[in-house]
C-alpha cells in the first residue's frame, strides 16, 4: 500500500510466509494429524495479516482525520 505522499506500507514477508505454509499443508496426506496442524498455521498467519491490516486502516484513518477536515473515499 503507498499512500499519495509516497508513505509505503510493507506485507510481502507474511504473505509469503503464507505461500511457504500453504504449500508446507500441500505436501501433508489428507486429513493426517500433521495435515490439521498445518492446516492452522496458514490460517493463523491470514489471520494475523487480517489484524495488521485492520488495525493499519484504523491508524491511517485517525491521522489522516486528524490531519484533514474532509476525506473522501
Amino acid at each position: 500500500m503507498v499512500a499519495s505522499s509516497g508513505t509505503l506500507g510493507h506485507l510481502s514477508a507474511p504473505l509469503e510466509r503464507i505461500r511457504m505454509l500453504q504449500r508446507t499443508l500441500s505436501r501433508r496426506r489428507f486429513l493426517s494429524k500433521n495435515w490439521l496442524k498445518a492446516k492452522r498455521r496458514p490460517a493463523k498467519q491470514h489471520e494475523h495479516v487480517r489484524d495488521f491490516r485492520r488495525d493499519l486502516f484504523f491508524k491511517l484513518g485517525f491521522l489522516l482525520a486528524g490531519e484533514y477536515d474532509l476525506l473522501v473515499l
